[in-house]
């Protein structure tokens, strides 16, 4: 329920950054690499009358990708192109809550930093359509796509006293399809050497 006392705020950024490049081995066959750089942070505060809660988060991601294209052709320029690709990132993330409640003057504090890898392996499939010799345009459809992420945890609490440490490891398997417009890239548009 929400209490007509509650207030909260919140604020975030983020940004990401995926260059790409390949060179055609073969006719129609393009073998390519990317870096992957991506970071968000993010404030919340809730006040709830005599108990404020505030949450910061920080997280980055840099990684590496390779990846292989195959363009078949429909109709002249026109067509649909498979591609398998390999991916690893490597992600870190600090979260740290504070309460506050005036009515019993209690003050706590707790953090958490979080490090690990996440590869992944997958293919994406679309269409494209050669604008001339040097000029592509493409359209991602879907992709599936198979992930392993392994991430150490380190709790503080609000003495800087470690409270736990743990491993988490998890895996995925996803088969996604463009269903909706959102503010990803719907249409990529390459330039050929």
């Amino acid at each position: 329920t929400f209490d007509q006392g509650e207030q909260s705020d919140n604020d975030g950024n983020s940004y990401a950054f995926r260059p790409y490049a390949g060179k055609f081995v073969k006719d129609r066959l393009l073998l390519g690499g990317q870096v992957i750089v991506s970071g968000s942070t993010s404030e919340s505060t809730v006040d709830n009358q005599n108990v404020i809660d505030k949450q910061d988060r920080e997280s980055s991601s840099i990684g590496f990708g390779v990846f292989v294209r195959k363009y078949y052709p429909v109709y002249r320029s026109f067509g649909v192109f498979v591609e398998p690709n390999f991916n690893i990132n490597f992600n870190r993330s600090e979260n740290d809550f504070e309460r506050m409640d005036l009515s019993g003057g209690v003050f706590d504090t707790r953090s958490d930093e979080r490090r690990g890898t996440t590869v992944s392996a997958g293919t994406n499939f679309g269409l494209y359509l050669f604008l001339g010799e040097r000029f592509s345009l493409e359209t991602n459809l879907g992709n599936v796509l198979f992930t392993y992420r392994t991430e150490e945890v380190e709790f503080t609490n609000q003495f800087g006293i470690e409270e736990r440490n743990g491993d988490n490891d998890s895996s995925s398997i996803n088969l996604n399809f463009i269903n909706e417009i959102s503010f990803d890239p719907v249409f990529v548009i390459n330039f050929f050497f």
